[in-house]
């Protein structure tokens, strides 16, 4: 049997990044269309690290990051988990 998988952030870490983003951008407006309204990405992204181009490496380090969205127009801005104090202990 496969396990189900998650869809999408719980309410728990939606809340929880909501507030620290606000806490780190209390003025946030978009560097596109200045606009003031954003949502947060319903999951995370993991950009790899890559040592040499053009070779593509797939596994090793990455930079995790969480994804808020611009609801004027799209523009995605992306924010290192680490570096604001949102990555787990586990992957530190």
């Amino acid at each position: 049997m496969i396990p189900q998988q998650q869809t999408s952030l719980s309410e728990q870490e939606l809340l929880r990044i909501m507030q620290k983003m606000n806490e780190l951008l209390p003025n946030l407006s978009c560097p596109m269309c200045k606009n003031s309204d954003f949502v947060i990405a319903e999951g995370y992204f993991n950009n790899p690290l890559q040592f040499k181009l053009p070779d593509l490496s797939i596994g090793g380090r990455s930079i995790p990051t969480i994804g808020i969205i611009c609801q004027n127009c799209g523009f995605v801005s992306q924010h290192a988990l680490k570096t604001i104090n949102l990555l787990p202990q586990n992957l530190k």
